[in-house]
């Protein structure tokens, strides 16, 4: 994954919020997925216009104990976030 890309949120899900849960819907299909607490915050980032390694990096310094598992965490999700039409990414 290039770590100068920008994740952009798609149009095409909604999200709902049920105590410390979040589901994203599918608009256009009958598809629901369930966000940790990686995730979550992984895709509010995403709504900030950073690339991947500002991401990771605001990231790594809010949590510092979990610096190195993060960089892996965060790649997983966005890969994931992607093969389901959650996001995209733009080059700058």
């Amino acid at each position: 994954m290039d770590r100068n890309t920008k994740p952009t949120i798609s149009e095409s899900y909604t999200a709902e919020k049920f105590e410390d849960e979040l589901l994203l819907y599918s608009k256009t299909d009958e598809q629901a997925l369930y966000l940790n607490n990686t995730a979550q915050a992984v895709l509010q980032l995403c709504g900030d216009d950073l690339t991947v390694a500002q991401i990771i990096d605001y990231l790594q310094q809010h949590y510092p104990d979990q610096r190195e598992e993060i960089d892996q965490e965060v790649i997983e999700v966005l890969s994931t976030l992607e093969s389901n039409g959650v996001i995209t990414f733009e080059y700058e």
